[in-house]
């Protein structure tokens, strides 16, 4: 038990021992985990990295992009697909024509007398050759008109008229392409 004394110090009792005073007590480590150093605080996390910052030129709005380039666009992506396709077309059939050709000389001599056979193949040849002489102009034109289709698209943001021209003429003994753009 502790009681006051007037000058604002504590007063002994007398089942008490004397209170050393708080800048004499020593605090003893009495087991080994008590001797330890505390753990050290773990580092704080790193700052996040600040966003990239706002570019002053937004990109413009998607009605905004001139609907004319879009649908140029849309069709050369289409003559680039169908010249793929053609072009390809051509090359396997033109292929496919030489082979059965090559097949049709073992039923032919070499005054080009073929028996039943040998003309049955090279009637086969013959058409696979037309389908890729056709698939091969199909492909060539397609390319040529993707061509032209990407090399005159209006720019991205560019609403003004666009015109441009083509022509083929062909005279006796001459023949001529002309083109003509105005961006």
């Amino acid at each position: 038990m502790r009681a006051r004394a007037d000058d604002g110090a504590a007063a002994q009792t007398p089942d008490e021992s004397p209170a050393p005073p708080a800048s004499a007590q020593v605090n003893e480590p009495t087991t080994e985990a008590d001797a330890a150093p505390a753990p050290a605080k773990p580092a704080p996390a790193p700052a996040k990295p600040a966003p990239p910052p706002v570019p002053d030129v937004l990109p413009p709005e998607p009605d905004s992009v001139n609907p004319k380039r879009k649908a140029r666009a849309t069709i050369a992506w289409i003559a680039a697909g169908t010249a793929v396709v053609g072009l390809g077309g051509g090359g396997v059939f033109g292929l496919v024509a030489r082979s059965s050709l090559s097949d049709s000389n073992t039923f032919c001599s070499s005054h080009n007398v073929c028996t039943g056979r040998g003309i049955q193949l090279r009637d086969q040849a013959s058409s696979e050759a037309t389908v890729a002489t056709i698939s091969s102009v199909v492909g060539l034109g397609a390319l040529v008109t993707s061509a032209v289709l990407f090399l005159t698209l209006p720019s991205k943001n560019d609403n003004q008229a666009m015109s441009s021209h083509f022509a083929v003429t062909a005279n006796r003994g001459a023949f001529g392409l002309s083109a003509l753009a105005h961006f």
